[in-house]
């Protein structure tokens, strides 16, 4: 007996809990959609590293970080990239947010040149739609100079 009361409960509970969370999802009194989800963009920054002779460096660590203070990456998830050897680089990820302006940092790997720092702005190349804040890319070309 209070097994069987015990399911209905739960099975009227679990009604109430669906139809709530669809209703969830419905406009509140206008056109917009409430939805669950978090807003994210695209971002791509690609460039080249040179020495000051204009020859490419490979190897080279490039670092991107927002200059408001949030991170680029998901924490447990930092993203390396390395430039080949043309000395090109190209970061492309998905974030939780677009910062107006990024610091790209170049870590020099040989030992033999001077690190380098360039903060730049990205721009917006494709527009978004709802939870998605769009696409946006900068570049940055670094000739990084002898210790």
């Amino acid at each position: 007996m209070k097994r069987q009361l015990l399911k209905h409960i739960n099975y009227i509970l679990g009604i109430i809990v669906g139809l709530l969370g669809f209703q969830s999802c419905d406009s509140i009194g206008g056109s917009e959609l409430v939805e669950y989800g978090c807003p994210h963009a695209e971002f791509s920054i690609k460039g080249k590293v040179t020495d000051v002779n204009g020859n490419p460096i490979a190897g080279e660590e490039i670092i991107a970080q927002a200059t408001d203070g949030h991170e680029l990456y998901n924490q447990d998830e930092e993203k390396k990239v390395l430039t080949d050897n043309d000395g090109q680089y190209i970061n492309e990820q998905v974030i939780t947010f677009a910062p107006p302006k990024v610091r790209v940092i170049v870590v020099d790997n040989t030992g033999k040149y001077q690190n380098d720092t360039v903060q730049i702005e990205l721009q917006k190349t494709k527009n978004g739609e709802g939870w998605f804040e769009g696409r946006f890319e900068g570049s940055a070309d670094f000739k990084l100079k002898e210790k």
